[in-house]
């Protein structure tokens, strides 16, 4: 939808949008530095990150600028504090911590950046399950860590609305992490669950 100035369209929207880039680079910034868990622990102002990131305060002041202008970070009297959502989501050693899936589609930046090639190229579109044929043990543990970083809370939440408690076999097809059968099973006693997920990794 397009902004309006009092009747009038501008390119407010469409500025944004070109520039989401940055503040993709911003949150990935924070959560490679450790910003959001500096800030929940107290070094929360620029001259303690900067020191606790082992950065210059010029570079901290930037980052913690970035991040406030994205509403991850917010200013209050003298310091910075978590947004609530990066205060649930984004301190290291929380029940709720989920960087690891933000990190895991990292990977698609540059892919997508690429759009426009892709669009014209004249190929037969691959299947995506290749990709997944090709994925390493290594890979593959990336991948279940970082689901499992959010899967946990949606399982909770899948377990709320489905009652299996009269059942003692579940199985998990496509399970990836096994997070929700892994909450399912674990208040019913002697309840087993089986959970498929990619070949590689099931060494």
């Amino acid at each position: 939808m397009a902004t309006e100035t009092q009747g009038k369209i501008d390119t407010v929207r469409l500025q944004s949008m070109a520039r989401a880039f940055i503040e993709s680079a911003s949150l990935y910034a924070a959560i490679d530095l450790g910003l959001f868990t500096a800030v929940a622990k107290g070094n929360d102002t620029v001259e303690r990150f900067a020191e606790h990131a082992g950065i210059s305060e010029v570079n901290a002041e930037r980052l913690m600028t970035m991040c406030a202008a994205t509403g991850t970070l917010v200013w209050q009297d003298d310091h910075y504090v978590n947004a609530p959502d990066t205060e649930r989501y984004l301190v290291e050693g929380e029940r709720g911590y989920a960087a690891p899936w933000l990190q895991f589609t990292r990977g698609g930046w540059q892919r997508w950046g690429k759009l426009t090639e892709h669009l014209k190229n004249a190929e037969t579109p691959k299947v995506i399950a290749g990709s997944v044929e090709r994925m390493t043990i290594e890979r593959a543990r990336e991948y279940h860590a970082a689901t499992s970083s959010i899967g946990f809370g949606s399982g909770r939440r899948f377990a709320r609305q489905v009652d299996l408690s009269s059942r003692k076999r579940l199985m998990d097809v496509g399970g990836g992490s096994g997070a929700y059968s892994i909450v399912e099973c674990r208040p019913i006693q002697n309840s087993k669950r089986w959970c498929s997920t990619f070949r590689p990794s099931c060494p």
